[in-house]
């Protein structure tokens, strides 16, 4: 049985047009203990990329599409999409995105973005070789926004708002800074197991705390809230990104503060203000919190001794490390572990 064939058997819609999707990619096997009506796991059919996409159903018009794949060569293809409005997280990975009406949109890594669509839209992206996207995409449906959104009209934007209500989709597009929180709920959805029975009700918690977060970035009037943004130039944005990469590249030693800033070229008292206006986080809690989530794979993953794991994750003292975790997650690392070996 072929992809396109194997299709027919599932109802579930998906985000793109079929065809178009089984152009590029096949149906995987589903992973042991799930549901194969609950999530379709794809492979790429095409060179030059490894990975998988994963579109999980968790209520009717309201899905999560999950991207893991490397480019080992440049990749464009074209993807025919139903209408439906798309909240689009990069976690790593850039790429292009050409919509005849919108012109050419540049995702970077570690944004954010919201797409509305007319249905059958031809949509051109592009990857470049080295580089390794994970995404994760809300696709929503007119329906299952009016059931829970219609209150918020008149703080939406007037395309989505009028989307909602049911009028035909128009094109709509607007970058949403990638706040911690977005980032964190993002990044969780990679490490749940896909045999886990609950698995679905841990994807639909992450994914409608990312959807109240980015109706929030959206920034309306009526919503109360300012854009994380506001006030920064495109050079400064630049520099703030630069600055979370090679704090994301050297959190376990990270650079001082001025050392960060002359390597970004951006003096340091806007360095620090800019970076938690954009951020949500200090530069110190934003390494921080990379060098606690570090050491809870490591004791997730690995049979390293509470020392070990705190030198690995850059502490000189266990006895540190074990406050800091603490007080980050709010038990001992010790109390973390015996949870995990006891299914807690």
């Amino acid at each position: 049985m072929n992809a396109e064939q194997e299709h027919t058997t599932s109802p579930q819609p998906l985000c793109v047009e079929p065809r178009s999707v089984y152009s590029y990619y096949h149906l995987a096997p589903p992973p042991e203990g799930t549901e194969p009506r609950q999530s379709l796991r794809f492979e790429p059919s095409f060179e030059g990329a490894e990975g998988f996409r994963e579109l999980i159903e968790l209520r009717p018009g309201f899905q999560v599409l999950l991207g893991d794949l490397h480019y080992g060569s440049k990749v464009e293809f074209n993807l025919r999409e139903n209408a439906s409005l798309k909240f689009h997280y990069r976690l790593s990975g850039v790429s292009d995105i050409r919509v005849s009406e919108d012109g050419l949109i540049h995702i970077d890594d570690h944004t954010g973005g919201v797409l509305l669509h007319p249905d059958g839209i031809v949509k051109q992206e592009s990857y470049h070789a080295g580089q390794h996207e994970r995404s994760v995409t809300l696709i929503c449906s007119a329906a299952f926004l009016a059931e829970r959104l219609a209150h918020l009209g008149a703080h939406l934007p007037a395309a989505i708002a009028a989307y909602i209500a049911g009028e035909p989709a128009r094109h709509y597009s607007q970058h949403v800074p990638l706040r911690a929180g977005m980032a964190s709920a993002a990044a969780a959805l990679f490490g749940l197991p896909a045999a886990s029975p609950i698995r679905p009700l841990m994807v639909e918690a992450r994914a409608l705390e990312l959807l109240a977060l980015s109706l929030e970035s959206l920034g309306g009037d009526g919503l109360e809230v300012e854009r994380a943004d506001r006030g920064l130039g495109s050079r400064d944005l630049q520099c703030l990104q630069q600055a979370r990469r090679i704090l994301e590249q050297e959190y376990l030693s990270p650079p001082t503060i001025t050392a960060l800033a002359r390597a970004v070229g951006i003096n340091e008292a806007k360095l620090m203000h800019a970076f938690k206006q954009l951020f949500g986080q200090t530069i110190f809690d934003f390494t921080q919190s990379l060098r606690m989530d570090k050491a809870k794979g490591l004791l997730e993953t690995t049979d390293l001794s509470i020392t070990e794991i705190a030198f690995e994750v850059g502490y000189e003292y266990s006895s540190n490390f074990t406050t800091a975790f603490k007080r980050h997650f709010g038990i001992t690392p010790s109390t973390a572990r015996d949870a995990l070996r006891h299914g807690g």
